[in-house]
């Protein structure tokens, strides 16, 4: 608690300051030229150069700006009435015209809108209710042809919390938003609504797969904070973590309008409108989730190599030309990775990456097939599993002016060695067998998919995860011979990006596969958002948001001694 007894003494003096007009010494007069919105978002401190610096992925942070209006050209609590309604024609047309481009994680996700409540259960745990929609009107005691407007007030009133899931879809001012993170920082964003009675709770403490810049838009939310559990989880690694496994909060403190709070990916964490005095306010705040391990993380860069370079000759498939950096991956030494010049220091043998990873991996007992790269890329996914590094994001191009492009080679080299030391073909597996049973560890969908006219057709990714799925479905047993070369593959794997200038091709190659994940991305969110009439300007933000103080909040460890004042 002196992290937070830290974080709420020094409040006093700025609002002070601020009241007597004095300037504070780090105002956006003093910025820099960067005028973006994630550079007004997180202000002149910690700017975003010290920002990404010491706090993107590592701890905590919560920006105090005293300005209970700052959001308000993005969104107010009078515009949700408009939302809710947009949400649900929004995804009834996705519904309709099968156009959704965003794959739930899980059931609930899949609802335009929802409503929360926490409940403790008969286990003596917490939980989160969250009555479908077939059941709301019961519930509640209306009649049957409520509107969702009727129903949302209503279950407000009793104490749940309305959530609108991928704002950015349906409201043109957090579309807006969820573009400028997107431009900036080269992956998938994503913005969640949440509007919360007074003394209520939604979620318990929880942690989430995506880094998280929650903006207090009205009202204010009391936020506790644990340690981490699963650091830069992947969407497939969420679990419900138990009270014994939580344990203690390291701080506890309230988020007012105008606020930012930075909640990096896999701290746990809850939220409540109740102080602990018993009062509190109703609270209205937008997520904004940045998704770096959906495309964006090392692991997801080695699959994309995988993925290609073992459906080069797929199908049918007609080769797209953004695939030849990939397709023509040369390892020295061949699979089993000689390495070494004859003592005539001829040349060494040079063999393609794509003909070792299609070579076929046949069942000891069953009919079915696999492809060498298919066993790679699960025996990859399942280190990933246990090295957090694989899942750490791959600086894209618009961060490059953070990340030079020799560290980012350093990095992809010291992860292909990685992976070569410490897989295990046989563990993968049988924990893909047993434990996952026969269900592929993460989505391989994003995965192989072409530019320009082929970018309908399915991503070479899905082949890969049926055949995978096949041969669990069949009980396949791997040889040891087949075991054997997948160690030989991913020799040759790490062979081939140790080469530099391979290497540069196959990161060249990433940053063009986000990009234009991005792109077509935004044509389907302009689509969808044009079939509704709601506007907001973001203009009226960009560039001109205030952070008169700033406060780091570290981990449980750094938050013992006490918490970074960054005034």
């Amino acid at each position: 608690m002196q992290a937070a007894a830290a974080l709420l003494v020094a409040l006093p003096a700025v609002a002070a300051a601020a009241a007597e007009g004095q300037q504070h010494p780090h105002s956006p007069h003093a910025h820099d030229d960067d005028n973006t919105v994630l550079s007004s978002l997180l202000g002149p401190i910690p700017g975003k150069e010290n920002f990404f610096k010491e706090f993107w992925q590592a701890k905590p942070a919560v920006i105090r700006r005293h300005n209970p209006t700052f959001y308000h050209p993005i969104m107010q609590q009078g515009d949700l009435d408009a939302i809710l309604v947009h949400s649900t024609t929004a995804s009834l047309m996705e519904t309709l015209t099968g156009d959704a481009d965003h794959h739930p994680q899980n059931k609930e996700e899949e609802e335009a809108w929802k409503l929360v409540k926490r409940i403790k259960g008969q286990d003596g745990e917490w939980w989160s209710s969250s009555p479908n929609a077939a059941a709301r009107t019961q519930m509640l005691g209306l009649p049957s042809e409520a509107t969702d407007v009727d129903v949302a007030r209503a279950a407000f009133a009793q104490g749940f919390s309305l959530v609108v899931n991928h704002l950015e879809d349906k409201w043109h001012g957090t579309s807006q938003l969820a573009l400028s993170f997107e431009q900036e920082l080269g992956y998938r964003t994503s913005i969640n609504c949440y509007f919360t009675p007074p003394a209520a709770q939604a979620f318990h403490s929880h942690f989430d797969w995506m880094d998280a810049f929650v903006l207090q838009v009205e009202g204010s939310k009391r936020w506790r904070l644990y340690d981490a559990l699963v650091e830069q989880p992947r969407p497939d690694m969420q679990f419900k973590p138990t009270t014994q496994q939580i344990g203690e909060s390291f701080i506890d403190f309230v988020l007012e309008a105008g606020d930012l709070l930075y909640l990096p990916s896999g701290l746990i964490h809850e939220a409540l409108t109740e102080l602990e005095d018993g009062s509190g306010d109703s609270s209205l705040h937008l997520t904004v989730g940045v998704e770096t391990t959906v495309l964006g993380s090392w692991e997801s860069l080695l699959l994309e190599v995988l993925v290609v370079a073992t459906a080069a000759v797929g199908e049918g498939r007609s080769m797209p030309s953004s695939w030849a950096s990939l397709t023509n991956l040369q390892c020295p030494g061949g699979a089993a990775g000689g390495g070494e010049s004859d003592e005539g220091g001829e040349q060494e043998e040079m063999q393609s990456l794509a003909a070792i990873m299609e070579a076929a991996v046949r069942a000891t007992t069953t009919a079915e097939e696999l492809r060498q790269g298919d066993l790679v890329a699960l025996t990859l996914m399942h280190l990933a599993t246990q090295e957090r590094g694989l899942r750490r994001p791959v600086p894209l191009t618009p961060l490059m002016k953070r990340t030079s492009d020799r560290r980012r080679l350093g990095q992809l080299k010291e992860l292909v060695t990685l992976v070569n030391k410490q897989a295990d073909v046989q563990v993968a597996w049988e924990d893909f067998i047993q434990k996952h049973n026969g269900t592929v560890p993460r989505s391989l969908a994003v995965f192989g998919k072409a530019n320009g006219s082929d970018d309908q057709k399915e991503a070479a990714g899905k082949e890969m995860e049926r055949r995978l799925t096949a041969a669990a479905a069949a009980g396949m047993v791997l040889s040891e011979g087949a075991k054997q070369r997948a160690y030989d593959a991913l020799v040759c794997l790490e062979r081939a990006l140790l080469d530099t200038t391979q290497a540069k091709a196959v990161l060249k190659h990433f940053d063009g596969v986000c990009q234009q994940d991005l792109v077509t991305h935004h044509q389907k969110r302009k689509a969808t958002l044009e079939q509704g009439v709601w506007q907001a300007n973001i203009a009226a933000v960009d560039g001109q948001m205030d952070a008169p103080q700033v406060y780091g909040v570290g981990s449980h460890a750094a938050a013992a001694a006490s918490v970074s004042s960054m005034s």
